[in-house]
């Protein structure tokens, strides 16, 4: 990967941007600058390409140790390119990284943010809800609403009984109608009781459905976290290595050009054209 990526077009490009390798190119001598015999006299971007892969090399040992050797004018010009293609490889094979841990957990952050979503709606409606029939929980209501029609119940056969002795005892009786007018409270706070648990029993329905979606949202938001955290695992685990072994040197001593086979080059170059101009006889 960091051989290809080195030779890419793209990161040709960002090294040019950073450099203008076409001047620097061409502070070599007449034979090997760019623009002249070393890139059979043409500029044009794709011979500048040719150049920068022909300077630019990646060599694989056996252990997979990748060492990037660069050539320039000057041994500060190949230091500073090296520094660059090595910094930008390390950055690239990061990017590469992140781009997979993204593949890896996007559908699993996906569905935990719907779920999120999912469960802040059903928390919104089980509050409007209560809002509504200012009521928190409705079978807790309606139990409470059943103690207390038995109470009632119960009050109301007590009364009863005593109404029934004394009108026994002692027809129009006083005590006896004051336990009437007591019995009819009772009777309508029974019908009023009995209304509330009519209006509970319409509203629980809602409510045990508000709550079960709720309830639902809430254990498959959890299994989604989870399925999130075992993506995000995965993907630290298959993910590209890299680590910087060696800082680019920077050497003073010039292994390129070499002289003599330039002046050698030079030296055919005219004797052919020589023997092509001398005229015969």
């Amino acid at each position: 990967m960091v051989q290809d990526f080195v030779a890419t077009p793209d990161e040709f490009k960002r090294v040019d941007d950073h450099f203008d390798l076409s001047k620097i190119y061409g502070r070599y001598d007449f034979i090997s600058r760019f623009g002249s015999f070393g890139s059979l006299f043409s500029t044009t971007d794709v011979a500048l390409w040719g150049s920068y892969r022909k300077a630019a090399n990646v060599s694989i040992s056996k252990s997979g140790i990748a060492q990037i050797s660069v050539r320039a004018p000057s041994p500060k010009d190949a230091h500073d390119i090296a520094l660059f293609v090595l910094q930008d490889t390390i950055a690239h094979i990061r990017d590469l990284n992140q781009r997979e841990r993204d593949d890896y957990t996007s559908a699993a952050k996906s569905a935990v943010a719907d779920l999120e979503k999912a469960v802040s709606e059903d928390n919104r409606a089980l509050q409007a809800f209560r809002i509504d029939h200012g009521i928190y929980l409705p079978d807790t209501y309606y139990t409470a609403l059943m103690e207390q029609t038995t109470q009632l119940v119960l009050k109301r056969l007590d009364t009863s009984s005593k109404i029934a002795g004394l009108q026994g005892a002692t027809p129009n009786s006083t005590a006896a109608k004051a336990f009437q007018s007591q019995l009819r409270i009772i009777d309508t706070m029974l019908a009023e009781v009995q209304e509330q648990k009519k209006r509970i029993s319409a509203a629980s329905a809602r409510f045990a459905e508000l709550e079960t979606q709720h309830e639902t949202d809430s254990r498959l938001l959890g299994e989604a976290r989870t399925a999130l955290l075992q993506s995000t695992i995965k993907a630290s685990q298959d993910h590209y290595y890299i680590h910087e072994i060696g800082y680019p040197s920077q050497l003073n001593g010039a292994e390129y050009p070499l002289r003599l086979l330039s002046i050698l080059v030079v030296f055919v170059i005219s004797s052919l054209l020589l023997a092509v101009a001398r005229p015969t006889r």
